[in-house]
């Protein structure tokens, strides 16, 4: 097993959320009823013991998400700013994490606007931690693809070509 040091991308504004994310950290957005955070956390929690450490990167409404936390006794959360996050897109904020963590270990990157159930992020991270690949990819096959979604483009022997919302005709 290796552990596994979690990485959540949270910086961003969300413009093309308009006003819902004025205010809001977009990690913050409630959907049925719990914010998108407290089920990426559930999920960490789930899988503590494969995790090493877990960072938040956070730039617009940073002090929603330091509140958040603290309400919600996520003190070991460890929180990254990215002052530069509305020049520089999500690349800078990972580096920045990056910089932050020890050269050991795999790294878990988890965007803060993925609706993903607790469950997959536990089995996100425990494959991860116990797996071969030097590199994995979480791919929902079964999701309607629009053109919000991210796509995946592999070769025939599975190695990854593409990721991009845009230009990518045959995805996975």
């Amino acid at each position: 097993m290796r552990p596994v040091h979690v990485v959540v991308l949270a910086a961003g504004r969300g413009s093309r959320l308009r006003d819902l994310g004025a205010g809001t950290p977009k990690w913050l957005l409630e959907v049925g009823g719990r914010p998108l955070a407290a089920r990426h956390l559930e999920g960490v929690e789930r899988a503590r013991d494969v995790v090493a450490s877990t960072s938040v990167v956070v730039g617009h409404a940073a002090d929603g998400i330091r509140a958040w936390l603290s309400e919600e006794g996520h003190d070991d959360v460890v929180v990254i700013d990215n002052p530069e996050y509305a020049e520089i897109n999500n690349w800078w904020s990972l580096l920045r994490a990056l910089r932050e963590l020890p050269d050991e270990g795999p790294v878990a990157v988890v965007n803060a606007d993925l609706m993903v159930d607790p469950a997959a992020v536990e089995a996100f991270l425990r494959e991860v931690a116990t797996g071969p690949a030097d590199a994995l990819l979480a791919v929902d096959l079964a999701r309607t693809l629009t053109d919000e979604s991210m796509k995946v483009s592999r070769s025939g022997s599975g190695t990854l070509q593409r990721i991009g919302k845009i230009g990518i005709e045959a995805p996975v």
